[in-house]
């Protein structure tokens, strides 16, 4: 829940070198709006949609299409493929290291 002492930031993890869009919502409690604004302010993915229905889009980013966060991982024993997402990618705890401490 927002109130005057937080600053909201939404971002893509594509943005921050992941493989799938994944919209996320980061609230910073007590850091400047200003600071959280320079960190992210570009890190909203401004995709494009494939004109086949159900094809991933292709990402602002890297230029390649977005992986769907859907079903069974291939490549390891049963796997969902949102297993993959759970982990922040390392760009983006930067960012928020530095939209919070300074930087």
């Amino acid at each position: 829940m927002a109130d005057d002492k937080s600053t909201t930031a939404v971002v893509n993890m594509c943005a921050f070198g992941a493989k799938w869009l994944k919209p996320t919502r980061i609230e910073f409690f007590l850091t400047s709006k200003a600071a959280v604004t320079a960190q992210f302010a570009k890190m909203k993915c401004k995709s494009k949609r494939q004109k086949t229905k159900g094809k991933p889009t292709i990402c602002q980013f890297s230029k390649e299409e977005h992986v769907l966060l859907s079903g069974l991982d291939g490549q390891k024993k049963g796997g969902f493929l949102t297993k993959a997402a759970q982990e922040y990618p390392r760009g983006l705890c930067i960012a928020i290291a530095k939209a919070h401490f300074g930087g």
